[in-house]
């Protein structure tokens, strides 16, 4: 299936895997993805950031916001990058 090699089940099979999922939803990361985003709430506490959509929130992972500190951005990428390399999914 053409929309399956684009978008490939989840190794555990808990869905497509998509970026969202991966980053926000795979029930087979809870523990790491709790720990990254208690880090990342935390940081943004004092920016009055909260309640955000995934949308808003993968994008806040991803590539930081405009409206944010730089050294702060790279502190929410560097955790982000430490998601990844703690889930194991890509090493």
């Amino acid at each position: 299936n053409f929309r399956d090699s684009i978008n490939p089940m989840c190794p555990t099979n808990d869905g497509i895997e998509t970026t969202e999922h991966f980053l926000l939803l795979c029930p087979s990361f809870e523990v790491e993805r709790r720990n990254l985003l208690a880090r990342v709430f935390e940081l943004l506490e004092p920016f009055g950031y909260n309640d955000l959509s995934n949308e808003v929130l993968m994008q806040l992972l991803l590539y930081g916001d405009k409206d944010l500190p730089n050294d702060l951005n790279r502190n929410i990428l560097e955790l982000t990058l430490h998601y990844i390399h703690t889930t194991g999914r890509f090493g």
